[in-house]
């Protein structure tokens, strides 16, 4: 195991007993998709699972709190991301649907969406009406040059493709061109940036 998933295991969920061994902190129970630092403060965790939801800790691990309060989906929490600028506003991909991407036949039972909180992760409202579908939100990313009410957000709702923010969330719009019918069940969706020499400017790409 690298040293930096060792850090993140050790912080974020168990404790080294003695060297070789570790022990569990009990939250172990169910498939864990990422865990998200605060980048303003180490000791601020989340934990993204399906079954349970999202989990919440500020003291780097050693106590946990549910984080659902207020999502139409609390069962299942894909993904979360900070505001560069704000790390109190977050932005979640939730489901009712548990374990994908396990099954790829989409089904329209499934469903989920985009979730905000202005609190530190403590409640969340849906951004449904703001023209995210009533789909499952498995991923999502923020330009990190971006923030607040300008914010460019992409996140992948499986069975409807890519979507996009540029207004921090207020509004959303597909991205779905060049993406065949039976290819709109996207997982995952990565935002590659890099600079080129000669003072150029900052290049991205969006992978999904």
């Amino acid at each position: 195991i690298r040293r930096q998933r060792q850090m993140c295991i050790r912080d974020s969920y168990c404790e080294e007993d003695r060297p070789g061994f570790w022990k569990s902190r009990g939250l172990d129970v169910t498939t864990c998709y990422h865990v998200r630092f605060n980048p303003a403060d180490p000791k601020e965790i989340f934990i993204c699972y399906t079954d349970i939801g999202l989990f919440k800790s500020i003291d780097g691990g050693f106590s946990w709190k549910h984080a659902v309060n207020g999502s139409p989906w609390p069962y299942n929490c894909y993904d979360i991301v900070f505001d560069p600028n704000n790390p109190r506003r977050i932005y979640g991909a939730f489901s009712n649907k548990h374990d994908l991407p396990g099954k790829l036949t989409f089904s329209e039972k499934w469903t989920g969406g985009i979730c905000i909180s202005t609190d530190g992760g403590m409640n969340w409202r849906s951004l449904e009406r703001a023209g995210v579908p009533n789909g499952p939100a498995t991923s999502i990313v923020i330009d990190p040059d971006t923030s607040g009410g300008n914010a460019i957000l992409y996140a992948t709702i499986m069975g409807y493709g890519v979507y996009k923010s540029s207004d921090g969330g207020r509004s959303w719009e597909r991205k779905n061109t060049g993406l065949e019918r039976e290819n709109l069940n996207c997982w995952r969706i990565y935002l590659v940036t890099w600079t080129r020499s000669g003072n150029q400017g900052k290049r991205g790409r969006i992978q999904a």
